[in-house]
């Protein structure tokens, strides 16, 4: 990135850092997302061996978890219950006629490629993944500080 962009970048992770205080934490978690992107949410969620061996279950716990077909077997639903769910004919045509009004309402290759053209500078400003893939590997969150930085450049 050019020097003007980076200092502006970091100026905006200043901004976004403040804002991200004021936030719930659902606000939070969705501007992590926009910000950082999937990778945020995959770290968190990353399984280490500390929790995988903490994790494991004795064999007693798992013989009693087990079903057998028996108790598959007496869990049987009843007949009636069975008929009550049946599809009737009423409920088929009634489901035909909203697929039908679905297929009117549908785009065409016709209608996108009108659409597409028409927006000539949409195209223009388009943010390519290149672009928001260097944005986002330059932004780390600092848990610490609970503030967006920019990642320091490998020499």
């Amino acid at each position: 990135m050019a020097d003007s962009n980076t200092k502006a970048l970091a100026r905006l992770l200043k901004k976004l850092s403040a804002l991200r205080v004021t936030l719930s934490r659902a606000e939070r978690d969705a501007l992590d997302e926009i910000v950082l992107g999937a990778k945020a949410e995959v770290a968190a969620h990353g399984m280490t061996m500390a929790k995988v061996s903490g994790a494991k279950i004795s064999a007693a716990k798992m013989s009693a978890a087990k079903i057998s077909a028996a108790k598959v077997s007496a869990a049987k639903v009843s007949q009636p219950e069975v008929a009550a769910h049946a599809m009737t004919s009423a409920k088929t045509e009634a489901a035909s006629k909203a697929k039908a009004e679905v297929a009117a309402h549908g785009m065409t290759m016709a209608k996108v490629s009108a659409a597409k053209a028409s927006q000539p500078e949409v195209a223009a400003h388009a943010m390519t993944s290149a672009k928001s893939s260097a944005i986002r590997d330059a932004i780390q969150f600092d848990a610490a500080r609970k503030v967006y930085i920019l990642k320091a450049k490998a020499a």
